[in-house]
């Protein structure tokens, strides 16, 4: 941070292998004037937090002044002004032309009248990507699938009869298969000959309307009671067997009937909409959201591996790994109510070393794309664009190949 009339006048940094320590010497009125400011505006917080013992005045309310005085001699200068000499920090490393994202330690010295303040801090800074010599950029992408504005309206229709769907409580145990059935069923699928355990299912109920086209055909060419097999590709669903071929053996057992309501204008207002007209209209404005959010997601893809082909990796720091590592680890272990033993069964941890190991690879992917989204910044002068204005810019800059976004 640099006033007219003032000007820092030292800084000093030594690498301990990361965080860094830096340490500047500023003019104590340079430093006072942002604690002031700080104060100012958030003097009531302050109060509320540290609950001085001070007389009240007349009107019921604290004095600041006397209230600031009585904090100041039992709360560390470090601690209480935390913010204020982080964002002094910041503005000085800014100066120095460096970009912090963590600080670990901060500390202030000889913070008196006419003495020059030392403000000390442990940091951690973005290590900086580079272009490789003579490196030719080119994004390629390819957008994964042809918009069909007529067959998502279908599925949403089907999502809306799902909805608003009642289910008769007879069960029918003969009888040709309709399309307005709920079937209990027993499906055994394998791929290459090997059992396939995410499309098996066993005494579970199914509506017909909802299941994969192909089951959906072969179950409407039965009777309930039937046993038989059928077989399609996979597409779409699955990207581990993504264009291979499913054998599933099934057996319906029962069905029962299912009453649909008409996707119509009372169907609409119930949604929320003024008529069916609208509620078809505000579908398309979310489909067409889903196809440009889509388009950004390749576009990313596309620039982050066209960059990170022509780029020089830099080395990341083990702490950041580490403190990443765990973040991630405890942010997962929180999602089972801190049951460490059952966070880590659900990924196959064997032990606690490779429950970790398991997570760095995610940790490490996520720092190479913020490094690479920082560098993609820097390069196109975009350092203050927002997400989506990145995202867009990402997308017009790609060369598309068989795009029908």
């Amino acid at each position: 941070m640099e006033t007219e009339g003032t000007k820092m006048t030292n800084f000093h940094e030594e690498s301990l292998a990361i965080p860094y320590r830096v340490e500047f010497t500023l003019p104590y009125e340079e430093v006072k004037q942002e604690i002031d400011a700080y104060w100012e505006k958030n003097s009531a917080a302050l109060i509320r937090h540290f609950k001085p013992q001070v007389k009240k005045s007349k009107g019921g309310e604290i004095p600041k002044d006397k209230a600031r005085k009585m904090i100041e001699s039992h709360v560390p200068t470090q601690r209480l002004y935390q913010d204020a000499l982080a964002k002094v920090l910041i503005d000085c490393l800014q100066k120095e032309g460096r970009d912090l994202f963590h600080i670990d330690a901060l500390n202030v010295f000889d913070y008196e009248k006419d003495k020059e303040t030392i403000l000390i801090g442990r940091v951690y800074y973005w290590p900086e990507m580079k272009l490789k010599e003579n490196a030719e950029l080119k994004f390629e992408a390819k957008f994964p699938f042809k918009p069909d504005f007529e067959k998502a309206w279908e599925g949403k229709k089907t999502e809306l009869w799902h909805k608003h769907r009642k289910v008769s409580e007879t069960e029918i145990d003969n009888g040709p298969v309709l399309i307005n059935h709920d079937l209990l069923l027993d499906v055994i699928a394998s791929c290459e000959d090997k059992p396939y355990e995410k499309g098996t299912r066993r005494g579970t109920w199914f509506e017909l309307r909802t299941l994969n086209q192909d089951i959906r055909e072969a179950c409407l060419a039965h009777n309930v009671g039937d046993l038989f097999e059928t077989s399609f590709v996979m597409t779409n669903m699955d990207p581990e067997i993504e264009g291979k071929k499913v054998r599933s053996t099934i057996k319906i057992f029962k069905a029962r009937e299912i009453i649909y309501r008409e996707v119509d204008d009372s169907l609409a207002v119930d949604e929320g909409f003024a008529n069916l007209e609208a509620l078809k209209e505000g579908f398309s404005q979310q489909y067409q959201q889903h196809i440009q959010e889509t388009k950004r997601g390749v576009a990313v893809d596309a620039i982050l591996s066209g960059l990170m082909a022509h780029v020089e990796v830099p080395a990341i720091p083990d702490n950041w790994m580490e403190r990443s590592v765990k973040r991630v680890m405890q942010s997962h272990v929180a999602q089972f109510k801190g049951d460490e033993a059952r966070a880590k069964a659900v990924v196959g941890a064997k032990d606690e070393a490779h429950f970790q190991q398991l997570f760095q690879g995610e940790v490490m992917r996520d720092i190479l794309q913020q490094l690479v989204i920082r560098l993609y910044r820097k390069l196109y002068d975009l350092k203050d664009a927002t997400i989506e204005s990145l995202y867009d810019d990402m997308v017009r800059r790609c060369n598309w190949s068989d795009e029908n976004g």
